[in-house]
Order: structure tokens, then sequence, then C-alpha cells
């Protein structure tokens, strides 16, 4: 065991006396990770807002208290709402111009209060994983809000996430 010891110490020694190999195997990938880090990151900081387009496609009532209700938390959060036409908001989509589009389809108002269950389709752009991921959690936040407040009924309001084939 001596032998092993002092047959390490040698080679510990040896390393740290070249200065280039320190530098290479310590501190470069340190260097290069935090550089890559700089690069790649999403600005997922404190300034990040997240871009949500709203298609209302139904129009009545229900559907307006849904986005009164998502324009109050743009106030409160760093939330941008854009409204617009599927066509619209789905090429704003595939430009990057925001993270993802939430359709509330038609009839909507019609079918919540006959107690039918609505599908809200939410469109993503799967290479923009971190606001993806933000924005689909803040979108079911939202929906199961919009739940509880139905006044106790089962859940009416189903979020289908949908991923956006644009960049595969």
């Amino acid at each position: 065991m001596k032998q092993i010891r002092a047959l390490f110490l040698v080679n510990a020694r040896e390393f740290l006396r070249d200065r280039l190999s320190v530098l290479l195997v310590l501190l470069l990938p340190v260097a290069f990770a935090a550089f890559l880090g700089l690069i790649f990151s999403e600005g997922g900081g404190s300034d990040f807002t997240l871009q949500l387009g709203i298609v209302d496609q139904d129009g009545g009532p229900a559907s307006a208290r849904f986005v009164e209700g998502l324009a109050a938390a743009s106030s409160e959060q760093a939330l941008a709402l854009h409204t617009g036409t599927r066509h619209e908001l789905l090429g704003a989509l595939e430009q990057g111009d925001v993270h993802l589009v939430l359709l509330l389809p038609g009839g909507m108002t019609a079918s919540l209060a006959a107690g039918v269950p609505v599908t809200v389709e939410v469109w993503y752009d799967a290479t923009q994983s971190a606001s993806a991921a933000t924005g689909l959690s803040f979108v079911r936040t939202m929906l199961n809000e919009a739940n509880l407040a139905l006044s106790g009924a089962p859940h009416l309001l189903l979020m289908e996430a949908r991923l956006s084939l644009i960049h595969i």
C-alpha cells in the first residue's frame, strides 16, 4: 500500500509541476463550460418574458373571461399576450416571436354551459425547451385555476400540448 501511495504522490507532483497540463485538464474545461453556458442560455433569468399567443375561436363570454384572466395575470407576471388568428400566431411561433399559442375552440361557451369538457390546444416549439416548459406549466396552472372557478365542477378544461414540427 505504501508503494502505491508513493507512486501516486510522485505522479501528482509531476502533474502539478507541468503548468500546461494543469491548464488543459482543470481550468480550460471550466472556462469552456462557462463560455458555452453564456452563449446558449435562453436568458431564463428575471428578464425573461413569456410570449403567449391567444386564438379565440369562440368569441363567447367564457373565452372572454379566460382571456381577461390571462390579461390580469400578465400585469402581475412576466407575460406578454398576443391575439390574432390561428394562421398568424402559428406563423409567429415558427418565427420565434411567441413561445406558445393557445387555441380556445369554437363553441367553448356553449360546451361549458352544457357541462361538456373542452380541449384547449397549446402549440409550442420543441427547439425552445426552456420557454416551452415554462409556458406549458403556466398554461396548465391557469387552466387549473379556471377549473376551480367553475363552481366546484369537475375539470372541464383539458390541455392538449401540441408539438410544432417546424424545425425538424
